[in-house]
Parts: structure tokens; sequence; C-alpha cells
């Protein structure tokens, strides 16, 4: 009778270990997502005529998608693409901004070596033609913005591609 209990013993002994084992296999994973896009390219500024005078683009400033495209969170470096459409004469300075709060703006700066001295430049493009600009530059800051300035009625685009 001691070899039968040995038995059913080994059988249940067997039995657990095999359902032990069956049971630390993995589940077969999720339907895997499809990738985060490395980048997205918005509108900042909708084609609008502008009369000689400064305006700035919106901040926060939401895309058709609801997305504040304003924010620099989770984004690296944006490149910046000023369209002008001039009527007749006249000059479009378009100036990219950084903001620690959406409150306190400065131009977007860039030191550089002259050769004998470190230099600061500003990040603007000036276009007096109809014609398109790029601006590529690393984004600072809580919120970014361009600041848009004319001397005479041109029609103004602005448009970014901003990069993880």
């Amino acid at each position: 009778m001691k070899a039968k209990w040995a038995g059913v013993a080994t059988v249940l002994v067997l039995a657990l270990v095999l359902f032990g084992l069956v049971a630390m296999t993995p589940a077969a994973p999720a339907a895997a997502q499809g990738p985060v896009s490395n980048q997205l390219t918005v509108s900042v500024y909708p084609s609008t005529s502008i009369s000689g005078t400064t305006v700035n683009t919106d901040a926060p400033n939401l895309d058709s998608s609801e997305r504040d495209v304003s924010l620099t969170t989770g984004w690296t470096t944006a490149d910046v693409f000023v369209i002008a459409d001039v009527a007749s004469s006249g000059t479009l300075t378009a100036t990219v901004q950084w903001s620690p709060d959406g409150t306190n703006w400065t131009d977007a700066d860039y030191e550089y070596w002259t050769g004998s001295a470190i230099g600061t430049k500003t990040q603007q493009r000036v276009l007096t033609a109809d014609g398109v600009e790029v601006i590529t530059l690393p984004l600072a800051g809580e919120r970014w913005r361009v600041k848009l300035t004319t001397t005479a009625p041109i029609t103004t685009t602005v448009m970014a591609t901003l990069r993880r």
C-alpha cells in the first residue's frame, strides 16, 4: 500500500510541477501600438495680412487637434518656416522667442565664436520679397512663439516642424 501512495504522490508532484511550468509561461504580449512620431508639423500662424505692426503668435497656441503647439515639453528642436507674400514693398522680420512661464519673453539668441571673441545673434529672418525662410533652433523654456514685425501690409504664414 505504501508503494501505491508513493505512486499517487509522484503523479501529484509531477502534475503540480507541470501546472507550475504552464502557469509561469508569459502571456502573449498585447498588440503593439503604432510608433510615436518623432516629429510633428503644425500651423503656428495662419495666413494673415499684417500691416505695419508687430504681432506675436499665440501662447497657448491650440491647433485644430486641440494640441498646444507653443509648449516645448517633449520637443527638443523646431524648424520654423516663415512664408511671406509681399504685396508691393515692405519688410517682414520674424523672431523666435522663448518663455519660462508664458508671461516673460526673450528673443531666442545663440552664441558663436567670431575668431577672437564670443558673439551673440538673435534667431530671426528678414524677408523683403515673396519667399520662405527657415529658422532651425533648439527649444528652451516652457513655451515658444514667433514675433512678427512688418513695415507694410504683408501676408504672413508661420509653420513649424517640432522634433523630439
